[in-house]
């Protein structure tokens, strides 16, 4: 997945305008940390990154990241698979030229029809080397 962890982060103020404000109690069940320990987050505008990394990636600014990852994914595949019928349908038109040749024989060939020659009889045939 291309979704990678941003570099930058938004302030806690701005998370949690996004999240639609919850109280500090909601947002310290959600983190499994203290209401104390949010409040203080808040007053400091600030939390450990793993903390505000979490609520960025339920904010919108998170789903909006992914759904544009979503889309590039998307459209690379959509391009790879074109490519790739068009590729298939090109050494289909090759096979079905070679085949079309079957019979014609080559250019370098005997003018002759081939004739196979039987396999050797097994006192005939040399040694394997190893």
């Amino acid at each position: 997945m291309l979704t990678k962890t941003p570099s930058a982060l938004p302030p806690l103020e701005d998370l949690l305008h996004r999240l639609g404000r919850p109280h500090p109690r909601v947002v310290a069940k959600t983190l499994g940390v203290s209401e104390r320990t949010v409040w203080h987050w808040q007053a400091l505008n600030a939390a450990p990154r793993p903390a505000t990394l979490a609520l960025f990636w339920v904010s919108d600014l998170g789903f909006a990241t992914i759904d544009s990852d979503r889309e590039y994914l998307l459209q690379n595949t959509t391009g790879l698979a074109a490519a790739l019928t068009a590729e298939n349908a090109a050494l289909r038109a090759e096979m079905r030229r070679v085949v079309g040749l079957h019979g014609h024989g080559a250019a370098n060939g005997p003018s002759w029809q081939y004739v196979p020659v039987p396999p050797l009889r097994a006192l005939e045939r040399r040694p394997s080397v190893v």
